[in-house]
């Protein structure tokens, strides 16, 4: 398989902006917003609460502590481990926490946040490096010196699956966000991808030259990012493997690599003592956070305007991410900054403060010979009015602007069913299945012939779709804008309304007068049916009353006379009479009925006819039958 393309797409969109330190550079900063001290040894692992509003830190003096983020002030510490803690981690609803210790402890343990009561242990027998909670709460995942990774049942301790196939200790482990598949990171300077479910191994991503420290998912599942003791982290397409760019710019080991929650940015923690942002796509470093000592471990607020960064000095830090623009563009890669050179699709603007910015693309951009027009902007996904060759923002936040191209030539395919004939914009009516090109963005129209003939039969034109989706019916022309490429589809309509009624004929269509069941009439365009019936009609001498109908063999409730349905396809109804002398149906018999009635089997019971078996069986009635008799319905006359 040639994956070529996919590195080719990241490189060709950031030659530009990696050619502009002027207008992409790279911005530090060495003031954090708080520091938190209290630890007496190396900060191993920091995080904080879902909520944002907590942060929590493992450290080798064998305590994870809890602080509040806003003011700095310790609020809760987890003793216990006898062991350096080297992980800390909130469950998905913030109210448990994870941390996981070394020797001699070797431990994973499960705590309460409001009480700081221990929950639960899971034992290992070696250094547990890494755990982490499920996205939906109920499993644990681990991973340890003894080169496994195990999945546990956080409710009962329970060990579920173990994973194993690396062949060096385990650093780093993730769930995805679907919870389907795991992550692994280990010292055999490889991570993998497993099943959950089957705890098989699916990809190993190879590449790195040390140990893997760190591994994460990309917001989508679509990518994997690694951190590694080779001073890189790694951007790898999950699907394939194949690696789609290198962050290369410490100068030491990395243990930290995380996407921010836009998904725009990552951000890396060194020995070297920085944390460093990056774009995404390019990989231009765009902000870095200077720091007096070694970062093991960093990560973000929920909200992304945050840094955490845990420190070898003992110490933890907040740090403001600050303003930052990640420009898009698709399919082309040109749009400006306020007067900059263009720049490409896949840069990062830092800003030390919030700034007002114009964002302008060309009018026209022409790859070969494909037309493109610029038509509508998304800032942080949320679309702008359409049609606007620059937009002006105030860049005080991380934000995310796309500009969206439109190819000018658009394609027009339109069908029609069961026959054809669709005229665009005056034009004669084409034939079903054909394609028409349309030069620039315009709004045409398609126009329908209210009736159609195919075969002789007539139809009648009530609906379309566009782009599979239904439009208002019963227009014979609809409107269309060519913004996209687009699909047309216009439906005609004929439907056959069959009517049936025994065993008495005569069922009125709509208030009409003189239908002779068994009738049809061709309905062509979809419409409410009345069907009516008399409630006693006769027959010679024999009453009949109208009892139940049927549409379509679907029993209606018993006992209306008129009835009320849609027609929007072909349709049957029957109409069902009894007579009302009937045994079968009221229990009575007279005279008449002995001579007239049909019984259920529709044979006719004769005057000269011996009587000794039950009418609904051969036509015959006795003494006892008018007794005993079981009518059709079930219930025995008396």
């Amino acid at each position: 398989m040639n994956h070529m393309p996919i590195v080719l797409a990241f490189f060709v969109s950031c030659v530009v902006a990696a050619a502009l330190p002027e207008a992409r550079g790279e911005d530090v900063v060495t003031e954090p917003i708080l520091t938190f001290t209290g630890h007496t040894g190396r900060v191993n692992s920091v995080v904080f609460s879902p909520d944002g509003t907590k942060v929590l830190t493992g450290s080798m003096d064998k305590t994870a502590r809890l602080w509040d983020a806003a003011s700095g002030a310790l609020v809760r510490t987890f003793s216990g481990h006898t062991g350096g803690v080297y992980c800390v981690t909130f469950s998905p609803d913030g109210i448990r926490i994870l941390t996981s210790s070394g020797d001699p402890d070797n431990t994973v343990r499960l705590w309460s946040v409001d009480t700081g009561a221990q929950l639960r242990t899971f034992q290992h027998n070696v250094i547990v490096r890494s755990a982490v909670f499920s996205p939906d709460g109920t499993m644990i995942i681990t991973g340890s010196a003894d080169k496994k990774a195990r999945l546990w049942n956080a409710a009962t301790g329970e060990l579920v699956r173990t994973f194993i196939g690396h062949s060096y200790e385990i650093l780093s482990v993730v769930f995805s966000r679907d919870g389907a598949r795991i992550l692994t990171g280990s010292g055999d300077n490889t991570a993998r991808l497993w099943d959950v479910g089957t705890g098989l191994s699916i990809r190993t991503f190879s590449g790195h030259f040390d140990t893997i420290t760190s591994v994460a998912f990309s917001h989508d599942g679509t990518k994997v990012l690694t951190g590694s003791w080779d001073s890189t982290a790694r951007l790898w397409d999950a699907a394939t493997g194949v690696l789609i760019h290198t962050y290369d710019g410490h100068t030491d080991l990395v243990r930290s690599a995380i996407f921010a929650p836009s998904g725009t940015a990552i951000l890396t923690a060194s020995y070297d003592c920085t944390a460093r942002l990056w774009d995404v796509v390019c990989g231009n470093n765009v902000r870095t956070f200077n720091t007096p000592s070694s970062i093991p471990s960093a990560a973000f607020s929920p909200d992304g305007t945050k840094v955490l960064t845990g420190h070898t000095d003992n110490t933890t830090r907040i740090w403001s991410v600050g303003p930052l623009l990640s420009v898009r563009s698709m399919p082309l890669m040109d749009v400006s900054i306020t007067g900059d050179v263009t720049g490409l699709t896949g840069f990062t603007q830092a800003y030390n403060e919030a700034r007002d910015v114009s964002l302008i693309a060309p009018a026209l951009h022409l790859a070969g010979a494909v037309s493109y027009d610029f038509i509508r902007w998304q800032i942080d996904g949320q679309p702008q009015p359409d049609g606007q060759l620059s937009v002006q923002l105030t860049v005080d936040r991380s934000m995310t602007a796309t500009a969206i191209y439109q190819i000018m030539k658009r394609s027009l395919t339109v069908t029609s069913s069961p026959i054809a004939g669709v005229a665009i914009t005056g034009d004669a009516p084409g034939t079903t299945d054909y394609t028409a090109s349309i030069d620039d963005q315009q709004t045409i129209q398609l126009t329908a012939p209210p009736i159609a003939r195919g075969g002789g039969s007539d139809y009648g034109f009530i609906r379309w779709t566009v782009d599979g989706a239904d439009q208002p019916q019963a227009q014979t022309s609809i409107s269309l804008t060519m913004d996209a490429d687009r699909a047309a589809v216009a439906v005609y309509f004929r439907a056959r309304l069959s009517v049936t009624s025994e065993p008495y004929t005569g069922i009125y269509l709509s208030g009409s007068h003189g239908d002779v069941t068994p009738y049809e009439r061709i309905l062509l365009a979809p419409q409410d049916v009345t069907l009516s019936t008399q409630l006693r009609l006769f027959r010679g001498l024999v009453p009949y009353n109208f009892t139940f109908w049927t549409i379509n063999r679907v029993p209606q409730p018993p006992r209306q006379t008129d009835i009320q349905f849609h027609v929007d396809a072909d349709t049957t109804v029957r109409a069902v009479y009894t007579i009302l002398g009937d045994v079968n149906a009221d229990c009575v018999v007279n005279v008449l009925d002995l001579l007239l009635i049909r019984n259920r089997l529709g044979k006719p019971i004769g005057s000269g006819d011996a009587w000794q078996a039950d009418v609904n069986l051969d036509g015959t009635v006795d003494v006892l039958d008018l007794i005993s008799t079981r009518n059709r319905l079930g219930t025995r006359c008396r």
